[in-house]
């Protein structure tokens, strides 16, 4: 990449060896990037977030009603995924 400085393209390629034991070209990285579908983040986001209690914290000027949706949701449907909201 033409952008891309000697350093970080030494720690893109150091780092792909160490992890991957691979060195994929620029091209190929965008090819596997680009192959991630909603599908796949969706499965990501359920697995690793949904279900989990979530918490907001919010500095400066705000309305309580900006929030409203947010003290609104819920986990899996149950009440002990109820994220925590404090104004």
């Amino acid at each position: 990449m033409a952008l891309e400085t000697s350093a970080s393209r030494m720690r893109r390629i150091g780092r792909s060896e160490l992890v991957e034991g691979e060195i994929p070209s620029i091209d190929e990285l965008v090819a596997r990037i680009e192959a991630v579908t909603a599908k796949d983040v969706a499965r990501v986001v359920e697995r690793v977030i949904a279900g989990s209690p979530r918490s907001l914290a919010v500095v400066g000027p705000f309305e309580e009603a900006d929030f409203a949706d947010f003290a609104g949701l819920h986990g899996r449907g149950d009440d002990t995924a109820r994220p925590s909201v404090s104004f």
